[in-house]
């Protein structure tokens, strides 16, 4: 017989079950509130046992499912903390009074939050905790969310914690990688197909909005998106409807987009790569994910975060980082964000498990970057006066100094300025509200 773990009980999707043997290793995927439907008479007691305990400690529910002459596992299952007993056979009604979920329980500060939902997003500066709090409170309200951000920052990761911590939580979370799809395939993978739509389409395939129904469509890397598909998504996302291709006939889907980009979308809509209405439709709260550059305060926090989870999903001992090598990794401009950093420590972990890691273990464009000297200062060293300094009064004038001059030497133009100015254009453009003296000009 087979497990079911789902948040969304529903006997008539029971094709998604699960074995005892694939449940076990899931239970890590489970959050509190998710609802664990468990077969008694499964041949593998000890194995339903662990299941049910497992369970129990993530604050799951648990519904046990048996013959009614098998009374003593029954008991057996109410003591480790079962809440239901649901004799056989079961029937789709039997299971309607339990697939009724809650809204999550609402939190009293971001770092609850996290500790709920996104517990994997690790980090402590401003910068960071300002994109949890936007995400906490967004995630309560049933409307499409935007998150930019490098490559390699997280945007899946946190659409993820967006949706466990919204009213859909209980049904899937269906991402799509959107420049991964070949162009003439993703009408199919997004809306379906019907037979024989197409060449090759010997089956009926059910699309990723389809799938998501009830619950999040998470849109990877949208900007991806060839300009026919965004027009057809706009008016999927107007009146959501699907029609696959090959069908005549309209269905209603009620999904929730969150979409992920590293791109402007802004100016490409400018630049008309990318359709205005869709980005209005599809940007009704934006959430910034800041880059390592942004948050170099969190790098310590994070090593130590990815030598112990390293460490523990490979069976490995972790290794010992010196000081020289903590410098190292702190000083690096990591390009590749969040994702390249968990790389180099997974590297680490696995070539020089236990042992000390010296600074020529490192990867060579970490070192490089290290062994270059350090520019030359062209002016005498400032002294620091006796009666103290405005450090924070100073760097301001100066960034505000450095923006001008790169405004000024673009004619405006922000994606220029920021450029040179090694932002995000995103990130320019937030230290402009907050600097009125300035006029931006043309992108």
């Amino acid at each position: 017989m087979t497990l079911w773990c789902s948040g969304q009980l529903s006997f008539v999707t029971a094709v998604q079950c699960l074995t005892t043997t694939q449940l076990l290793p899931s239970l890590t995927s489970l959050t509190p509130g998710d609802t664990v439907l468990v077969d008694l008479d499964h041949p593998g007691e000890l194995e339903v046992d662990q299941v049910i305990d497992g369970a129990r400690r993530l604050e799951c529910r648990v519904i046990a499912a048996c013959h009614p002459e098998n009374v003593q596992r029954v008991v057996q299952a109410v003591q480790r903390g079962a809440e239901h007993v649901i004799l056989k056979p079961v029937r789709a009604g039997d299971l309607a009074p339990y697939t009724k979920v809650a809204a999550p329980a609402r939190v009293a500060d971001v770092h609850s939050w996290r500790a709920m939902y996104a517990k994997e997003i690790v980090g402590e500066s401003r910068a960071l905790v300002q994109a949890l709090t936007m995400g906490m409170h967004a995630s309560e309200v049933d409307c499409p969310i935007l998150v930019t951000g490098e490559s390699g920052t997280g945007k899946e990761l946190f659409a993820r914690a967006l949706h466990r911590g919204s009213p859909r939580r209980a049904a899937p979370c269906i991402p799509v990688n959107c420049p991964a799809i070949p162009k003439e395939l993703v009408e199919s993978e997004l809306f379906g197909h019907a037979k024989g739509a197409f060449t090759g389409a010997a089956t009926a395939r059910v699309g990723r909005f389809a799938a998501a129904d009830s619950g999040t469509l998470f849109l990877d890397e949208i900007g991806e998106m060839d300009l026919n598909i965004q027009s057809k998504l706009l008016r999927v996302l107007q009146d959501y409807e699907i029609t696959p291709v090959g069908e005549s006939r309209s269905q209603k889907v009620n999904v929730r987009i969150i979409a992920a980009t590293n791109r402007d979308l802004e100016a490409m809509s400018d630049q008309g790569t990318f359709r205005e209405d869709l980005f209005y439709r599809l940007n009704v709260v934006q959430i910034h994910l800041p880059s390592l550059q942004e948050r170099r305060d969190d790098i310590p926090g994070l090593v130590r975060y990815f030598l112990e989870t390293v460490s523990e999903q490979r069976a490995l001992p972790a290794p010992t980082l010196t000081p020289s090598v903590e410098d190292a990794l702190l000083r690096f401009r990591w390009p590749g964000n969040v994702r390249q950093l968990r790389n180099v420590i997974e590297r680490l972990v696995i070539l020089h498990r236990g042992q000390r890691v010296e600074l020529e273990h490192l990867p060579p464009s970490i070192t490089r970057e290290q062994a270059q000297p350090a520019q030359e200062s062209t002016g005498p060293e400032p002294m620091l006066p006796a009666e103290g300094f405005d450090l924070r009064s100073a760097l301001q004038r100066f960034e505000e100094s450095m923006i001008s001059k790169a405004l000024s030497q673009t004619g405006g133009n922000r994606n220029q300025a920021a450029k040179i100015l090694g932002l995000n254009r995103t990130t320019l453009v937030e230290k402009l509200r907050k600097l009125p003296q300035f006029v931006t000009g043309q992108d």
